[in-house]
């Protein structure tokens, strides 16, 4: 027969209670009490049945997360952040990948509802300039089961109409600075290679890049604008488009993967980095100090977005905070490296990846 939490409590010489708190992190247990609960755990080789305690206390102790694709490498970290301060706590991670679908997304966002999630963490692709993604974004905000509500948390964007939590970055001053940058460099015919601009980041990394464009005098052209979808080949397609109509000599992509893929097709010309053409990304993911030259980017810390974001779901599940949502900006930085001044060096960097 089965061992229960009882007979652990009972093995332990301690309560019920603290067993609860030593497998769920919610509550400090002293390390000699700690020790005892999970030696006579492991003696006794307890599991717990999370479908049963989610029933009598309405938690699943799981967390669902949605983003928008597993093949961006800016996730890595991200999840990580998230999966290093839920666990502590004792919760589990589910992960979604919307695939850049919206409708994908919204099924994902049910099937959590449905599997009464504790609370999601959510990328989402929802255009505030569409009626129907507004009045989706409504129901996120009242997101709950008939046991309980399921507080959500935006990632790298607001949520609008949900007034939910959100963690972000301050894209569009980040790519006016990078933009600067690329002038400081003498640039004046400086292309851009957008995100998907459905999305609220891709729009104000756009209007960062316009911001420093017009505070140098210089009006952007319309085809120095070209719009990818975060992949390194749609940088690299759209590269290809810039090189045969315009005469850019430098191209700031709304993210690394994609200014990875603008390298290779300037390199397919025989053209040289930073000297014929510069290149500038956005993230700082890890191949970009391996590659030559190495990718000048904004950092964005990855890591502490989703421990962040984490937290701030974990303080609305325990119902430490209250009132409306919150959105924490985090800073970020620009890194100069071999793509945009061929005179910086920099070394590989191991240890994100």
């Amino acid at each position: 027969m089965a061992a229960s939490i009882k007979d652990v409590a009972r093995a332990a010489g301690v309560s019920i209670s603290t067993v609860s708190n030593v497998m769920t992190g919610r509550r400090p247990v002293s390390s000699e009490l700690a020790d005892r609960v999970r030696n006579a755990i492991e003696s006794l080789s307890y599991r717990t049945n999370p479908i049963a305690s989610g029933l009598k206390s309405s938690r699943t102790n799981t967390i669902g997360v949605i983003i928008t694709t597993f093949q961006s490498l800016f996730f890595g970290q991200v999840l990580k952040g998230i999966q290093d301060a839920v666990s502590k706590k004792g919760f589990m991670v589910n992960v979604f990948d919307s695939n850049n679908n919206l409708a994908n997304e919204k099924r994902y966002i049910k099937q959590l509802e449905s599997f009464m999630a504790d609370g999601v963490i959510l990328l989402s692709l929802a255009d505030y300039n569409n009626p129907e993604d507004i009045d989706y974004l409504k129901t996120i905000g009242e997101l709950s089961t008939n046991r309980k509500r399921i507080p959500v948390v935006g990632l790298e964007r607001t949520l609008g109409p949900a007034g939910t939590d959100a963690v972000i970055c301050d894209n569009r001053s980040a790519a006016a600075a990078v933009t600067r940058h690329l002038i400081s460099k003498g640039h004046r015919r400086i292309a851009h290679i957008a995100g998907i601009m459905s999305m609220e980041m891709s729009r104000l990394r756009l209007q960062g890049y316009r911001d420093a464009l017009t505070e140098a005098g210089v009006r952007p052209q319309n085809d120095w604008i070209v719009t990818g979808d975060f992949t390194p080949y749609s940088g690299y397609l759209r590269m290809h488009e810039l090189l045969k109509k315009t005469n850019c000599t430098a191209v700031f992509a709304a993210n690394d993967q994609m200014a990875i893929g603008a390298i290779k097709a300037i390199r397919e010309k025989d053209l040289r980095i930073p000297e014929d053409i510069a290149v500038a990304g956005f993230d700082d993911i890890f191949p970009d100090t391996l590659i030559t030259p190495s990718l000048t980017t904004i950092h964005v810390p990855a890591y502490q977005m989703g421990k962040i974001a984490a937290n701030m779901l974990l303080n609305r599940i325990d119902g430490i905070a209250g009132g409306p949502g919150e959105k924490l900006t985090l800073k970020t930085q620009l890194i100069v490296r071999g793509s945009t001044d061929a005179e910086t060096r920099s070394a590989w960097d191991l240890s994100n990846w």
